[in-house]
């Protein structure tokens, strides 16, 4: 674990509930190839899952829904993580007089769909974070679970490294039909890219994107989200 202040912390996200599918079908993928025979099914499906794999770390986003678990060491009534500082008006932009709120943990993971628990270790016992203290933003990038209005975060948790553990769902929708149709384009493409050249490996290793079809790249480069 680095040494770093609370905002550069390379803190852990787990999947405790991977995707529950892919964003594009077998059969769509199929239709898309004009493949009738079932005889590369198998290899189809493998092509899907790389260049989903490929596509959500190329755009740093998730597809299908899944939740993650990450873990906090404090809760800061004073420091938040994301855009904003204590008591600033993410709508002016400028310092509330005697206001709390506001305040709390930037969720690197997108696009978010909602937190499901905070729960934080009081006595070495997990204790619940009521959901009426915070509420979450929806961002095109990284989302923040932030305090509302005259509202602070627990001051009574134990003093130790990953005291706060925050469960949360991110994804575009739980099947192919609620995928964004860069994504499925995208995913398609490249799919048809792969098929056509497989058994050549001189894309393997590529993360720039500069072997992907044009095409796909551009849709991606227009999604992306960049290093902030």
């Amino acid at each position: 674990m680095r040494a770093a202040p609370p905002e550069r912390r390379a803190y852990t996200y787990t999947v405790t509930v991977p995707p529950a599918g892919l964003p594009v079908l077998l059969a769509t993928a199929k239709n898309y190839l004009k493949v009738t025979s079932g005889a590369d099914d198998a290899l189809i499906t493998i092509l899907i899952g790389a260049a989903t794999g490929y596509a959500e770390g190329f755009t740093r986003r998730d597809f299908i829904t899944r939740e993650y678990e990450t873990f906090r060491d404090f809760f800061s009534n004073s420091v938040s993580e994301g855009y904003y500082t204590f008591g600033e008006n993410p709508v002016l932009g400028a310092a509330l007089v005697n206001d709390t709120g506001n305040v709390g943990f930037e969720l690197r993971r997108s696009p978010l769909q909602t937190v499901e628990t905070i729960t934080y270790l009081l006595n070495n016992v997990l204790k619940p974070v009521f959901a009426s203290t915070f509420y979450n933003t929806i961002e095109t990038d990284y989302s923040e679970v932030l305090t509302v209005d005259n509202a602070s975060w627990p001051d009574d948790a134990d003093r130790r490294l990953q005291s706060i553990t925050i469960t949360f769902k991110t994804g575009f929708g739980d099947s192919d039909t609620d995928m964004p149709s860069w994504v499925t384009e995208g995913i398609l493409q490249h799919v048809a890219n792969m098929y056509r050249n497989r058994g050549d490996c001189s894309a393997c290793g590529d993360t720039t994107g500069a072997l992907l079809p044009l095409t796909a790249k551009l849709l991606y480069l227009q999604n992306r989200i960049e290093n902030i």
